[in-house]
């Protein structure tokens, strides 16, 4: 087994705040092994911020690295690191200091260890803080290769406790998009297509994330959100609203340009503009009991929807 070696980069920035005197910078530590590296922008698995020098791979031997190192101020070196060197740099940018210092040391056990992407993939399911800290551990682990990690981040953007108002579905076919660029992608997509239609809380219908021919609301929903399906993605031929349903807020189709056809089988309410826009919808069959606000009746007739009453 040839010997592998830790690449360490310390970015320092200093400024004394003028009330305090206290430091209003701090020191960003970054570590890859030598066998990750390779030409190009370094990617630095194990730390998602951004330096503030700029660290470019030129080429990568057995025992050194040659890199290109841009300050904040623009000024680049060209360093050749071998086993046991080290780089260091430093200059003034208006009132901030800058410095960083590069070194390659041999890689113990335990620091090959820490990049090995089933360590990283433990590490993030056994920690129990915070989710947001849950989630960096899980991206370390999926920047490392882990297509576990992946799938965990894309069910966490389509779950209502991702910390954002709700499921993110733009967010997850992100992440499925990178993860597949990685080679990473199968478990991620698995995730993604098993994701809920709709994003429901407290009764209230707030998103759809699926399409299909006949799409029925859950019975559990008495209300469709403002702008519901303002966000939908995904083709509806024909949607039903279940009797459970008692009010369509405002706005609630508003510039939907993917559901075709609407039937309301209960005493529904339907709020001024609910249909603003809605481009393709064609017919909407409303209960008898339904009462629809004359805004609403009006973006209808204006769209040419065909407006009958159920039997």
């Amino acid at each position: 087994m040839k010997k592998d070696y830790l690449f360490r980069f310390e970015d320092y920035s200093y400024k004394e705040c003028e009330v305090t005197g206290r430091d209003m910078g701090g020191t960003e530590v970054y570590e890859i092994l030598l066998s990750m590296l390779k030409p190009g922008a370094v990617e630095w698995p194990l730390n998602g911020s951004t330096p503030n020098h700029s660290i470019v791979v030129e080429a990568v031997g057995e025992d050194n690295v040659s890199l290109a190192v841009t300050n904040v101020a623009g000024t680049c070196s060209h360093p050749t690191l071998h086993a046991g060197e080290t780089y260091s740099d430093s200059y003034m940018y208006g009132e901030w200091s800058y410095s960083c210092n590069l070194s390659l040391t041999e890689a113990d056990e335990a620091a090959i260890t820490a990049f090995l992407p089933e360590h990283a993939l433990k590490k993030a399911e056994t920690f129990e803080g915070p989710v947001w800290q849950k989630r960096q551990l899980y991206e370390n682990a999926a920047r490392l290769g882990s297509s576990e990690a992946w799938a965990w981040l894309v069910r966490l953007a389509l779950s209502a406790d991702n910390g954002r108002w709700g499921p993110e579905l733009p967010k997850a076919r992100d992440l499925v998009e990178k993860a597949i660029k990685r080679g990473a992608g199968q478990m991620a997509q698995e995730a993604y297509e098993a994701r809920e239609t709709f994003y429901v809380t407290d009764g209230v219908l707030r998103g759809v994330y699926r399409g299909g021919k006949v799409l029925m609301v859950p019975k559990c929903v008495h209300t469709i959100a403002a702008y519901c399906f303002s966000r939908c993605l995904y083709q509806i031929e024909k949607l039903v609203i279940s009797p459970s349903v008692t009010t369509i807020k405002k706005g609630a189709f508003e510039n939907c340009k993917f559901v075709k056809e609407i039937e309301i089988q209960g005493p529904t309410l339907i709020e001024d503009d609910a249909f603003l826009r809605c481009r393709n919808l064609r017919r909407i069959a409303l209960a008898a009991t339904a009462k629809i606000e004359q805004a609403s009746l009006q973006s209808l007739n204006r769209e040419n929807v065909e407006v009958v009453r159920l039997p």
